[in-house]
């Protein structure tokens, strides 16, 4: 079947939506010829796809990385020293707590993540998933989830699921393959768990804007160690987390939709020469 002629029958076929209450509704059954010529559309999207994806890909790939001018502003701030942002990461979900200190007593507050990143599974805990799509967008929480069954139904593309493990394990700096990665950009599991982190924090902050404060020094859970490898992880958290208050502070809501991977990792390069004291953590 040519293009012209895959034309006319989805022509045909669109004829025979009709608008019901809550949206539309085909009428009717397909024909092999209709069949026929949705397949031919999706093979067309599919190579327009590539070809933009081929694109962009090579676009990335060029040495001269794009300068963002990160937004340090969190790192200068007066810490109120009696209430803080407390961070727990989970094995599929991630939760927060807000905690004030109120005389010999705590307050505690579980923050809505979920309703900040518009979950529809859940309002407090946050869907611990990274993705980087065909299109090169870095997508987190349900929305990684939905485009990886999009774009993955095949296995030839996985997501980040367990940041919890990720963040524990050694090859925090080894790159990702390219199931992970189907761009020309060099990505780490570092690099991926921090994207989740700065996720983490963006929801976190909005929260905590909600009920009243700005920025808030913050605690985190750290996974069972010891010795000198509890030591190790808890260094490396602790600048990922730094750093993620700066990088959620300079995407801010952009966060929720996906972030460009090549325009996230100039930022991760941005804060590559910090120290790694960040005093809110």
């Amino acid at each position: 079947m040519n293009v012209n002629e895959a034309a006319t029958l989805l022509r045909n076929l669109l004829d025979r939506v009709e608008e019901v209450d809550r949206g539309y509704q085909l009428v009717g059954l397909l024909t092999e010829g209709e069949l026929s010529a949705i397949r031919v559309a999706l093979a067309g999207l599919g190579e327009a796809v590539k070809i933009e994806y081929e694109e962009a890909s090579a676009t990335a790939a060029e040495p001269a990385m794009e300068t963002l001018g990160v937004d340090r502003t969190a790192l200068d701030v007066d810490l109120p020293k009696d209430v803080r942002i407390c961070l727990d990461f989970g094995t599929a979900m991630s939760k927060a707590t807000l905690v004030e200190d109120s005389g010999d007593e705590e307050r505690v507050e579980a923050l809505q993540l979920g309703e900040i990143a518009g979950q529809q599974s859940s309002d407090y805990l946050l869907l611990s998933s990274v993705y980087i799509s065909d299109d090169g967008v870095l997508m987190f929480g349900e929305l990684a989830v939905e485009r990886s069954y999009q774009e993955g139904l095949d296995g030839r593309r996985q997501r980040l699921d367990n940041i919890k493990r990720t963040m524990s394990e050694d090859g925090w700096e080894e790159k990702v393959p390219p199931e992970y990665n189907p761009t020309k950009v060099d990505v780490t599991y570092g690099d991926m768990v921090l994207g989740y982190l700065t996720y983490f924090t963006w929801t976190a902050s909005e929260c905590a804007k909600k009920l009243g404060y700005g920025v808030l020094q913050r605690r985190f859970a750290l996974p069972a160690f010891s010795g000198a490898k509890r030591r190790e992880v808890e260094a490396r958290l602790k600048s990922a987390i730094g750093k993620a208050q700066v990088l959620a502070d300079t995407f801010g809501s952009d966060l929720s939709t996906g972030i460009p991977l090549a325009r996230f990792m100039a930022g991760v390069q941005e804060l590559a020469s910090d120290s790694g004291d960040f005093p809110l953590v």
